[in-house]
């Protein structure tokens, strides 16, 4: 399979929290599907010199000075506010696949559908296996990311572990996207010595790339239940533990089901979210796509 991959480059990475699904989706993915050339985009427009591939990933905003002659698929998480901004990427760029990442808006599907445009939900995934020691956890809960007005729930989590004494708690969070106390490094450190990471998601109702990070490392998610969540794969009691409000944190957090639940969750994620199998479930659906023209 030859493939093309026009994607953008993090500006720096040490902000991101380990936050890489942009070099994931871009770099990883498409390597994966096969014998992949990666370019890297400097602006908003870009052009194309060579059309000898069968794939390529054209990422969302981004325009082309003309459209790949090839099967083309793009990612999409949250995009409120950029509504009518997707819906002229469609309409001038004509994908093939738009991968949703963790909603399945019906109106946006019938949009794309009428450009020839089919529209799946692809979820965040990892590209790394982690095997960590569950005994050697001994951070009792953790909470990092962004805490501004799209992050409520969140913001709620660490005010509510922020006087929090009694326990070993690590908060690396900012109503500023980027400026973290912790390090990607020190980042990654915690991640692996953490019993239960609490979050909430993106607006409250969108589930963000972290939880598939940490379920990645084996700790126990505590979030609100989600729209999608249970689709994949995420499931009260065995792979994440539901939280109403910030005092069902303490009801967990002197628990060892973290243990259990953490290791499910990253089985879980480690067969049905790993780059393999999202690779996987895209040659299948251009095989597909492509019977479907003939």
């Amino acid at each position: 399979m030859r493939v093309v991959s026009y994607y953008r480059d993090v500006d720096d990475r040490s902000k991101y929290h380990f936050l890489d699904w942009i070099e994931k989706i871009g770099e990883a993915l498409p390597l994966e599907l096969g014998d992949a050339k990666l370019v890297k985009l400097s602006g908003l427009n870009y052009n194309i010199e060579d059309d000898e591939y069968d794939i390529a990933y054209c990422p969302i905003f981004y325009f082309p000075n003309k459209r790949p002659n090839c099967f083309v698929y793009a990612f999409l998480s949250d995009y409120r506010g950029y509504e009518d901004r997707v819906k002229d990427w469609i309409e001038k760029v004509k994908p093939d696949l738009l991968c949703m990442l963790q909603q399945l808006p019906s109106d946006l599907i019938d949009f794309a559908g009428k450009h020839g445009c089919r529209v799946e939900l692809l979820p965040w995934f990892v590209v790394n296996r982690h095997e960590e020691n569950q005994d050697e956890r001994n951070i009792h809960v953790m909470c990092s990311g962004c805490i501004d007005e799209n992050y409520p729930f969140r913001k709620k989590i660490f005010n509510h572990l922020s006087s929090d004494k009694k326990h070993n708690v690590v908060l690396s969070c900012s109503g500023e996207f980027g400026r973290y106390r912790l390090s990607n490094d020190e980042y990654r450190s915690a991640i692996r010595r953490t019993r239960y990471y609490a979050s909430g998601g993106i607006f409250d109702s969108l589930m963000p790339p972290k939880y598939f990070e940490v379920a990645n490392y084996g700790c126990c998610l505590l979030s609100p239940i989600l729209p999608y969540m249970e689709r994949c794969g995420f499931i009260h009691n065995d792979t994440y533990i539901s939280i109403e409000s910030t005092d069902d944190i303490d009801k967990w957090i002197d628990t060892d089901a973290c243990i259990k639940i953490g290791k499910a969750a990253q089985e879980m994620v480690q067969e049905k979210h790993s780059v393999k199998t999202r690779a996987r479930q895209i040659i299948d659906l251009y095989n597909e796509l492509n019977r479907s023209s003939q």
